[in-house]
């Protein structure tokens, strides 16, 4: 394998691992994670953030529009690496299709990351100020795996939170 070959597998790898990455923190906060099941929020985080029966519909109405968006773009970014896949592996693998790939990949990133924002900024918007700052616990506990400095789902530090929502001791 040639070094540029290389290079473009390592861009690919690093590509994959942030998509998977960001898959990782909108299924651990927006709906559930691989081997978790179908997370929806647990009955701590809706007290925690004391959400109002008009509040809870808003935040599902919006779930349910980022995991359409979410999942449409998951497939597509399977599709890419696919075709990444067979182009890397063909008897010549022809450079110019393999860039093109690599881009259509880090568009789709990118959108997702951007959608994941909005999502979560959707979902600010609806709080009351002095829902917030429960937002931020539970939004830290997701997004950076702590709201105390210990790693969770994404983490591997000793004391963490697993993504179903209970203490675990380094058992991930």
């Amino acid at each position: 394998m040639s070094r540029s070959n290389i290079i473009k597998l390592v861009f690919i790898l690093s590509v994959s691992m942030n998509l998977a990455a960001m898959g990782a923190v909108g299924f651990h906060w927006l709906g559930g994670c691989s081997g978790c099941g179908e997370h929806r929020p647990s009955a701590h985080e809706r007290v925690s953030l004391d959400l109002s029966p008009e509040q809870e519909a808003q935040f599902q109405q919006l779930r349910s529009e980022f995991h359409g968006f979410r999942d449409t773009c998951h497939q597509r970014m399977t599709e890419l690496r696919e075709e990444l896949v067979t182009e890397l592996l063909s008897d010549s693998p022809n450079q110019e299709r393999i860039d093109g790939l690599l881009g259509q990949m880090g568009t789709q990133q990118a959108q997702l990351q951007r959608r994941v924002v909005q999502h979560l900024l959707a979902e600010k918007a609806v709080l009351r100020p002095e829902q917030r700052p429960a937002f931020e616990r539970v939004l830290r506990r997701h997004v950076l795996g702590t709201s105390t400095g210990a790693q969770g789902c994404l983490g591997s530090e000793t004391s963490s939170h697993d993504c179903r929502g209970s203490e675990t001791n380094g058992a991930h």
